[in-house]
């Protein structure tokens, strides 16, 4: 998540100590785009140049562009399937061309964030962060505990006696759930909304909320709380 490219470089920094090592920032020097949607594998050649069609979900290629390379990764996420073009910035301008002249439409961040939630992907601030470990967020398929790593010693503990749990929701009312509003079993607090939509082709309001893993089974019937009034 660019949002943490300072923090993650600090992070970096630190950890290269143990090594024979030297690491530089060079976040300003490149710029990313994101080609996704169920149109993506028709263009995506034509867009850079090269054959990518092959590429396998979460990998990536370096290929030569013009005079230097790029990096091309499969990650889309949005739910939908999608590639991801690394480059120096002056490169990324001229794809990005290339890509609306291929039909793709440009949107923000905005798009991004109802199209990963409609599929249940986490963003980093909302579903995972320095507060909420991995077990918490659902994400078990990537923690590989029989492998070493920073954490996995915390991880294995905490995977004996959870705490937490990210759940969905589904509101009664259309009243839209939004991040950080509080979720209630009764008069007892329980969690919070990590994000909440009122999504296009969705009748009823829907969130994740970081629960009490006591009020974590499916069908717990919870309240959320939006302009003092619980839902």
């Amino acid at each position: 998540n660019a949002g943490n490219m300072e923090k993650d470089f600090e992070w970096v920094s630190l950890q290269a100590k143990s090594f024979d090592v030297e690491v530089s920032n060079k976040s300003d020097d490149f710029s990313q785009i994101a080609v996704q949607g169920p149109k993506t594998l028709e263009h995506i050649n034509q867009i850079i140049g090269q054959d990518v069609r092959d590429l396998k979900f979460m990998t990536f290629y370096v290929v030569p562009y013009e005079d230097l390379h790029i990096i091309v990764s499969r990650t889309g996420y949005t739910g939908e399937d999608g590639f991801e073009i690394y480059a120096k910035n002056y490169l990324i301008s001229k794809l990005w061309s290339d890509s609306i002249d291929q039909g793709a439409v440009p949107c923000g961040l905005g798009s991004r964030d109802t199209l990963r939630f409609e599929a249940n992907l986490p963003l980093y601030g909302h579903e995972i962060s320095e507060s909420i470990n991995p077990v918490e967020a659902g994400l078990n398929f990537a923690i590989k505990l029989d492998k070493p790593f920073i954490g996995r010693d915390a991880l294995v503990t905490y995977k004996e006696n959870p705490k937490r749990k990210v759940v969905g929701l589904e509101l009664l009312e259309r009243n839209i759930p939004r991040h950080g509003y509080e979720v209630y079993s009764g008069d007892i607090l329980v969690g919070h909304i990590t994000t909440g939509y009122l999504l296009p082709n969705v009748p009823t309001p829907i969130a994740c909320a970081l629960v009490d893993i006591k009020y974590a089974a499916i069908g717990t019937e919870l309240s959320v709380l939006i302009r003092n009034k619980k839902i």
